[in-house]
């Protein structure tokens, strides 16, 4: 009983910390850097990009390497076991081997789709990539409402009129705060309504 209580606790503990220790590394290397107000690319009119970091696409596609090789090797060994009865492995684990795999694809597929995710800045849009969708162009004066995002790192939602997400990014994305400063001068009676942090200039 105590130990289901002392993971509970670790599990519970793990799901505060991290996220707050990841997010001060990320806006302390942030501010190492500088920040600057971005000039406009002479050829394609782009301020900035904003996108998930190397680092995070670099985790998760190595852990999805990781579970291809565990689950690929698991598998391999119940399929060759199944040809002799008397070393067959429970079903519980081979169902477990093929989980382990797809996991581990599902994972790198992940990371393909987050290195093909952006949001490039143009002085009265944005140009959306999200995934493996095709990109597309929103118009600034077609957001409606900006909506924080729900998660440990926070972010911002887009919606249109009829409630429908144009674009969306966490604050964790390499960009965000030039993001933010973007959205806020833009738009600034829309960003007012939403209730969301300005960052410092």
């Amino acid at each position: 009983m105590w130990i289901t209580v002392l993971s509970v606790s670790v599990a519970f503990v793990a799901a505060l910390v991290i996220p707050i220790a990841v997010t001060s590394a990320v806006r302390r290397g942030d501010r190492r850097r500088g920040k600057s107000w971005p000039v406009a690319d002479a050829e394609t009119g782009v301020l900035f990009t904003v996108r998930p970091r190397r680092w995070q696409r670099v985790v998760i596609r190595t852990v999805g390497v990781v579970l291809i090789v565990v689950g690929g090797l698991f598998s391999l060994v119940s399929l060759v076991a199944l040809a002799d009865p008397d070393d067959a492995l429970p079903v519980g684990a081979v169902v477990s081997a093929i989980a382990i795999l797809l996991g581990g694809v599902a994972f790198v597929l992940l990371a393909s789709a987050m290195t093909r995710t952006r949001i490039e800045a143009l002085p009265d849009r944005v140009r959306v990539r999200s995934g493996f969708r095709a990109e597309r162009e929103v118009l600034l004066d077609d957001v409606a409402a900006y909506v924080p995002l729900k998660n440990s790192y926070g972010g911002v939602i887009a919606k249109d009129v009829d409630g429908t997400r144009l674009f969306a990014t966490n604050g964790l994305a390499q960009g965000y705060d030039h993001l933010v400063d973007h959205l806020e001068r833009r738009t600034p009676a829309t960003w007012a309504k939403s209730g969301l942090a300005s960052t410092p200039r």
